[in-house]
């Protein structure tokens, strides 16, 4: 099954956190069991903000490893998706990443896909309105992060359609919750 993720942030965002951590883990493993997997963010500061692409091949993370000592799986470059490799695609800023996913999903840019993998970490990336056939990865709601993070208008914004909006868009779209 070819798997498209489209997420704000992936593991190498300075920013990462549990969800990224998750989602990392979770592909991994479908790579692993012979699915091609892309996961599409916005690029990151640790990149230089370059907008690349390459192929990651997690390591094994045995069940005796400390994984308190490993929080990140190491992983290494390669070439092809035939030895359970993850393909990265980073593009965009900050507040370009989302809408330069979402053009990128409803163009095929990135090839056909099966299944739309919708990370939504704050910002979803509106799935319904290009995947027919999709999930979305819900670890929290966002509420009183939007005025926050965004000040108190345009929190106000991003409250109101994480309550009103997203939901009935998203109404016909299977959502696992994992918090």
């Amino acid at each position: 099954m070819r798997i498209q993720v489209a997420t704000w942030r992936d593991i190498d965002d300075e920013a990462a956190g549990g969800s990224e951590l998750h989602l990392d883990r979770v592909t991994a493993e479908w790579a692993r069991m012979g699915h091609d997997v892309s996961i599409r963010s916005v690029a990151v500061r640790q990149t230089g903000g370059d907008a690349r692409s390459e192929m990651i091949r997690p390591e094994v993370i045995r069940p005796e490893a400390n994984l308190s000592k490993a929080i990140v799986p190491k992983v290494s470059v390669t070439e092809s998706f035939d030895d359970g490799s993850v393909r990265r695609v980073r593009r965009g800023g900050r507040f370009s990443g989302v809408p330069r996913t979402v053009a990128a999903a409803a163009t095929r840019r990135d090839g056909r896909f099966d299944l739309a993998v919708d990370v939504w970490n704050g910002v979803p990336f509106l799935s319904p309105l290009w995947a027919r056939r999709r999930l979305v990865l819900l670890h929290h709601l966002h509420s009183e992060l939007w005025p926050a993070t965004f000040g108190r208008v345009a929190g106000s914004v991003g409250k109101f359609a994480e309550r009103s909006v997203f939901p009935h868009l998203y109404r016909r779209t299977p959502i696992a919750t994992l918090s």
